[in-house]
């Protein structure tokens, strides 16, 4: 059953998840979806200058003609996907047929859509399912592509405060013992696995 409803979500972020015992992706900066094994988070439309219409439905009433910008494989132990805002207002609902849901989100434009559209659909072979989901339900996922130019990364806990966008790790002594610099051998992409 199609279902469509226009929002400005708290923060310009939407929640997709199983129902009970989700845990939520890590934020992670510049990210436009994240995900875990039982929760995919997507960035929409500005809060301040507009709406998102979110679109949910079995992939067959309201996929697009074209490839979904992400596919996942999403824990419904609850036999229900539920979207929600960041401050726990369930958007909408739609039951589901199995405890593994196949999940497709399309944008309507890569940073800022106006539009989502989710879709669903049970997975045609349960055991190929379970293998293509993350290792944990703590894992999160996200790959960001790199300049030529880079040959170190850091990693670090996150503990540091970084209260401001052009925040400079290296002038903080404190934070650059908080993590480890890695050298990139092949600076095309990066994926991150926590």
């Amino acid at each position: 059953m199609r279902q469509a409803a226009k929002i400005s979500p708290l923060n310009s972020l939407v929640f997709i998840h199983g129902g009970r015992g989700d845990v939520s992706p890590l934020t992670i900066w510049g990210a436009q979806i994240s995900a875990t094994n039982s929760c995919v988070s997507v960035v929409c439309y500005p809060e301040i200058d507009g709406p998102t219409e979110l679109v949910l439905g079995d992939v067959s009433e309201v996929g697009l003609e074209r490839p979904a910008d992400f596919e996942t494989i999403l824990r419904t132990p609850d036999h229900t996907v539920i979207i929600q805002t960041v401050d726990d207002q369930t958007v909408m609902t739609l039951p589901t047929a199995a405890k593994l849901t196949a999940l497709k989100i399309w944008r309507s434009h890569p940073r800022w859509p106006e539009i989502v559209t989710v879709g669903i659909e049970t997975p045609r072979n349960m055991d190929s399912a379970k293998r293509a989901m993350l290792p944990t339900e703590q894992t999160t996922r996200t790959s960001s592509a790199l300049s030529s130019d880079v040959s170190s990364i850091f990693l670090c806990d996150g503990g540091f405060p970084r209260t401001q966008r052009d925040f400079n790790p290296w002038s903080f002594p404190e934070f650059l013992r908080s993590g480890i610099s890695l050298a990139v051998r092949n600076p095309v992409a990066l994926t991150l696995t926590t």
